[in-house]
């Protein structure tokens, strides 16, 4: 009987440390607020980006999601992605960075359209369509990009409250 008891002590001492730190890990994790949680992903590494940029030269910007990006797939022929940039626009934050990849349009009418609009985004051009078969966006959609993993889908039109509960989680 002598020999149980040093064992018992020792289990019941090693489970009373890891529900302690149980507790205290699962007390100091900011939660995800629901309006987000719906539009988590499992992480999954960026698909390369290579694009063109306003100035028509070929650029690789897949080490620029290495920071906080909000990514937006958009043409300026969708009304939804338009209202969509407005949003983003009026909801920036210095959490992250904010990138589009227009798809389907000319650098000059996109780039026309942004100025129209009042919207001042670092934008890419897709000419060649190559990171839409890479990526398969929904018209339009947004990325929550951290360390080069995409942690946020948020297909459509992206709303001021999902942008709110983004920046309250960050």
């Amino acid at each position: 009987m002598k020999r149980l008891v040093a064992p018992v002590v020792f289990i019941a001492l090693i489970f009373g440390i890891v529900t302690v730190f149980a507790t205290w890990n699962s007390a100091n994790k900011k939660p995800i607020p629901d309006t987000i949680a719906n539009y988590a992903v499992t992480p999954e590494a960026i698909r390369d980006i290579k694009v063109t940029d306003k100035d028509n030269k070929s650029v690789d910007i897949t080490n620029d999601m290495s920071k906080p990006t909000l990514l937006t797939f958009w043409s300026s022929s969708c009304s939804v992605c338009g209202e969509g940039l407005k949003i983003i626009n009026e909801n920036k934050s210095d959490k992250y960075q904010n990138i589009l990849i227009n798809l389907g349009d000319t650098p000059q009418i996109a780039s026309d359209y942004l100025k129209k609009n009042n919207l001042t985004f670092t934008t890419y051009f897709d000419l060649d369509k190559s990171v839409y078969q890479s990526w398969k966006p929904e018209m339009p959609s947004s990325y929550y990009i951290y360390k080069k993993q995409v942690l946020y889908l948020f297909p459509g039109q992206i709303t001021k409250e999902l942008l709110e509960s983004l920046n309250n989680s960050l």
